[in-house]
């Protein structure tokens, strides 16, 4: 009676129960198979267990039979295989974040870089130093007068100059940039280092 009672409790949670010689020992053996527990018996196609069966991508259905995984298509507009991002038909274009191939874009250094001026956390290089400026009171990398930034064009985002009243003449470059060039007109007044952008930060 309790053999009963149990099969009819398992087969009302889904279970199949097939006949089987396995460990019987009397007439009326079955035993039980439960899609979910893990392990691929009976009919089952397959069986990832509980919480996985029927789950997106699984390729096993909730059933426990095989169901085809949408192949990832680079385009689709859905991130998926070894895609870093998926803007659809966006992909490559100026306003996406996503390369042709999926990939996200290298992002440039943001213009005005900033420095810390605590000596244990400033990572200017030794051509420079950390100054605030006026009127925002940023910090920058300063060069010195007359100097611009080593191996970079004028135009790179990485050496700029400032609106900043008495030293429009100076170059402020990102931290860590090499400040040791003399700039096409190296000597201080309103028209040293011109070759270099002003940039309102």
């Amino acid at each position: 009676m309790l053999r009963n009672t149990l099969l009819v409790a398992l087969l009302v949670m889904g279970a199949t129960a097939i006949p089987t010689q396995r460990n019987c020992k009397g007439r009326n053996c079955v035993s039980v198979i439960v899609c979910g527990n893990g392990v691929v018996e009976g009919t089952e196609e397959c069986d990832l267990g509980y919480g996985l069966n029927g789950a997106a991508g699984s390729g096993c259905s909730a059933d426990c039979k095989i169901v085809p995984v949408d192949e990832c298509v680079c385009g689709d507009g859905k991130v998926g295989g070894d895609e870093e991002c998926d803007d659809g038909d966006k992909n490559g274009t100026p306003e996406s974040r996503c390369d042709a191939n999926c990939k996200l874009k290298p992002v440039d250094p943001p213009v005005c870089q900033t420095c810390d001026p605590n000596p244990f956390h400033n990572k200017c290089d030794i051509t420079t130093s950390c100054i605030t400026t006026m009127p925002n009171g940023r910090h920058y990398c300063a060069c010195r007068a007359g100097y611009r930034a080593n191996d970079i064009a004028p135009t790179d985002s990485r050496q700029f100059r400032l609106p900043f009243i008495g030293q429009e003449y100076r170059v402020f470059v990102a931290p860590g940039v090499v400040c040791n060039q003399l700039c096409d007109n190296p000597f201080p007044g309103p028209d040293s280092c011109r070759e270099v952008p002003v940039q309102s930060c």
